[in-house]
């Protein structure tokens, strides 16, 4: 899959075409997703959650972000009346209806189709869902994905659309800034644990400094978790 092929779909999408776009969209998706639960602070997200390998990975996705844009501008177009008759011929071929006049109906969805005035993303998503999930092709069916396919262009539009390269770029550099402290925030709460585990297990106590002080009996209410 090309940038051109997307930026300009006079023909129709093919499904590999489709997924692989549908593929980088969710990548992206996934990124905002986990930049919207990360929270700065004394918040261990940071540190549980990245580290340098996921903080790279991340990265290299958003600098995805003006080529994906660019290539959602191009499919977020009112898709054209040969796209539409490129689809409905595609659809038509998938489903052999018997019984009707087969000129006539393609007319008639393509009519319908036009219509709803579907972008080519949208037209190319419901062609696509229809094709895999119906055994035969019906118009009112076929509408009920068209209009699925567009709640999901509206949200595909949110998440690329309301988000600058520069917003990214400082999220990312918080965060990196953020993991050294983070890393010696956890690093302290294991040690505490394990010194609370040691504690209960052996009978000893081991003070901050990690020295063992003189023994004595365990306190059992002290050996119960604690929230």
């Amino acid at each position: 899959m090309t940038s051109k092929q997307l930026t300009k779909p006079e023909r129709a999408l093919t499904t590999t075409e489709l997924l692989s776009f549908d593929d980088e969209l969710k990548k992206f998706a996934d990124l905002r997703d986990v930049l919207n639960n990360t929270y700065l602070g004394d918040n261990l997200d940071i540190g549980t959650l990245w580290s340098e390998k996921t903080l790279a990975h991340y990265r290299a996705i958003a600098d995805q972000l003006p080529a994906l844009r660019a290539r959602w501008d191009g499919v977020n177009q009112r898709a054209s009346a040969d796209f539409i008759a490129r689809e409905v011929a595609k659809l038509m071929t998938a489903f052999q209806n018997s019984g009707k006049d087969s000129d006539l109906f393609a007319r008639l969805i393509a009519d319908e189709v036009r219509a709803e005035q579907p972008t080519y993303y949208v037209l190319a998503l419901a062609a696509s869902a229809y094709r895999r999930n119906y055994r035969f092709l019906g118009i009112s069916d076929l509408i009920t994905e068209i209009k699925s396919a567009r709640r999901k262009a509206a949200q595909v539009e949110d998440c690329i659309a309301d988000v600058t390269e520069m917003q990214l770029t400082e999220q990312f550099n918080e965060i990196e800034a953020e993991l050294p402290r983070m890393r010696k925030l956890i690093a302290e709460r294991k040690r505490r644990e394990k010194i609370g585990r040691d504690e209960c297990e052996y009978g000893i106590t081991i003070n901050a400094a990690g020295e063992i002080v003189p023994d004595y009996p365990p306190d059992v209410a002290d050996c119960e978790p604690h929230d």
